[in-house]
């Protein structure tokens, strides 16, 4: 096994920085309170700034060790229509979701997605992903093993969820896998269109189209919506996990021996 204690060490500050990122909105939120923000308002505007700090940090490491990531390519580009798709369904089912929306409470919701698709993408496609597949074993395909590892991290990072949803284990253990699967499936596209901002805007516009009832329900609503889950959704679930899963293992395959 190779043991890079440098790379160790770049792997696990750019954990503690993720984390504290999340953690810090707490007191920002609490701060912003204090200056009559409206609560859900609050909420968003101490995302957005705890992720603007995460994302400088990591445009400054990404320029430092991978600024080819940074380079703005046009490759390989028919790899991005299908999620795309997906995004456009998305819209079209939550649209109702943005109506009747207080205009800066809709512009803070969009720019909090932003900052936490950028975020997570330089942070776990951009920096962990290259730095673990390097630091793996050289028996196995490191590339494959890096997606994997930086997705299982990346998944598990969003257990921080139960923080705000305590009562979510279930909903939030879900989220966690479908979390990895998504990371995996991103690490291939971005292995083929070698773009990190377009991987960011995709992410971006997921979380936007798929998560406005965040803004227009309380966590007690959401919290019953969850625990009304059939068996066909869990059954709906794992067939997206896998196919997302697949999907992004072949992709990697595909190209085994570079990021």
């Amino acid at each position: 096994m190779i043991i890079d204690k440098k790379i160790i060490q770049k792997v696990l500050v750019t954990i503690v920085l993720v984390v504290l990122s999340t953690l810090i909105k707490v007191p920002l939120k609490t701060l912003l309170l204090s200056y009559d923000f409206k609560d859900i308002n609050a909420e968003l505007l101490s995302i957005f700034i705890s992720r603007g700090f995460l994302i400088c940090w990591a445009v400054y490491f990404l320029y430092s060790n991978y600024n080819y990531l940074l380079e703005f390519k046009l490759q390989n580009l028919h790899l991005l229509i299908a999620p795309v798709i997906i995004v456009l369904i998305g819209f079209n089912i939550n649209a109702n979701y943005f109506t009747n929306q207080p205009s800066a409470t809709l512009s803070l919701f969009i720019g909090s997605c932003f900052s936490i698709g950028f975020a997570e993408e330089f942070c776990f496609r951009g920096i962990l992903f290259p730095l673990l597949s390097v630091n793996t074993l050289a028996k196995f395909n490191k590339i494959t093993v890096g997606a994997i590892l930086s997705s299982l991290i990346f998944g598990v990072f969003h257990y921080v969820n139960l923080i705000k949803y305590p009562d979510q284990i279930e909903g939030v253990t879900l989220q966690v896998l479908i979390a990895f699967a998504i990371g995996v499936f991103f690490c291939g596209v971005l292995m083929h269109i070698k773009n990190l901002y377009f991987m960011g805007l995709l992410h971006s516009l997921i979380d936007t189209v798929f998560s406005p009832k965040f803004i227009t329900k309380t966590t007690e609503e959401i919290n019953a919506q969850s625990n009304q889950s059939s068996l066909f959704s869990y059954i709906f679930f794992i067939i997206i996990f896998f196919i997302i899963l697949i999907s992004g293992i072949k992709l990697i395959n595909k190209r085994p021996t570079t990021l």
